[in-house]
């Protein structure tokens, strides 16, 4: 049985644990990290007018700790998403039900695209993401969103 990881963010925010900043050099991609895509019951729509199931919530934050320990500045953050942004639109981004491990999506694992993602004001990254049907990873995380359950983004 697979040992369950407890979040470190509670000790973080206590100040019992140290943040850890990502330093990414210039030209370097941007590594995933853990969150968790925050929504509403009334964010899932169910592929009205024809549309696949999609979910409009929180993708993730910057300037404050990942599940991981993480903190991914402000400007990186805005570099990644701009440069992703043309392959959102195309459908070529995919994320996966799990968080991968080595921190590559990869399309067998494929649950869904991310059609967009919005850097706020306030650190918040907002976007859309569509659950690929048909796929053993999009059809879990569908069933997981409709009963109200965290999908990890």
């Amino acid at each position: 049985m697979a040992k369950k990881r407890e979040s470190v963010l509670p000790a973080i925010l206590e100040g019992k644990q140290e943040i850890q900043e990502i330093q990414v050099p210039p030209g370097t991609e941007l590594l995933e990290d853990a969150c968790f895509l925050e929504f509403s019951p009334g964010d899932l729509h169910e592929g009205e007018d024809g549309k696949r199931p999609y979910l409009k919530g929180r993708l993730g934050w910057v300037e404050r700790p990942t599940a991981n320990r993480s903190v991914y500045p402000r400007k990186i953050m805005a570099r990644e998403i701009e440069r992703i942004r043309k392959g959102m639109a195309e459908r070529e981004v995919y994320g996966e039900l799990d968080h991968p491990g080595d921190g590559k999506t990869k399309l067998a694992r494929a649950s869904h695209f991310v059609l967009e993602g919005n850097l706020c004001d306030d650190g918040e990254i907002t976007g859309v993401i569509e659950f690929i049907p048909g796929t053993l990873n999009g059809d879990q995380a569908l069933a997981i969103a409709r009963a109200g359950g965290k999908l990890g983004a």
